[in-house]
């Protein structure tokens, strides 16, 4: 699946190591999420390494189409948020209400608190843009406790 991570298969007896090396990013990232006609499935590598990021705190939702996720009435008229459940082998589809009965907000089958479901880190997420331009989605930076 797109949301696995790699996996190294030693083919000797003794153990090895791996040592990877680097600064973590500290700051705002951008992420381009393709538009166009029709429905364009975008696959993103969040690359928050900690499990910070829910819909709520993302920024994928602006309230601008040209700048971030298109909201709608239900899933069927909004960009979908895809977000892989290893446990049940399924996708959660994720959207933002921006009008009708019922109020505004996130929302997602299943989930109790649509917009506070913690996005699980280093995974890489899918973005359904429906008939509409590309936006760069600004992802925000991530806490680092001393």
């Amino acid at each position: 699946h797109p949301n696995d991570g790699m996996v190294i298969l030693r083919k000797q007896e003794t153990d090895g190591s791996l040592v990877i090396t680097g600064a973590v990013k500290t700051g705002e990232t951008q992420i381009m999420v393709q538009g166009g006609p029709g429905t364009v499935l975008n696959i993103i590598a969040t690359q928050i390494p900690t499990d910070q990021l829910t819909p709520e705190n993302s920024g994928l939702y602006t309230g601008d189409p040209a700048t971030g996720m298109l909201g709608g009435t239900g899933a069927a008229n909004a960009d979908n948020l895809l977000i892989f459940d290893a446990a049940t082998n399924t996708y959660t589809t994720f959207w933002y209400k921006s009008s009708g009965i019922g109020g505004t907000g996130w929302r997602a089958s299943g989930v109790a608190d649509p917009a506070n479901f913690v996005i699980p880190g280093n995974k890489a997420l899918l973005i359904q843009r429906k008939d509409g331009t590309s936006f760069t989605w600004n992802v925000p930076a991530v806490i680092i406790a001393p």
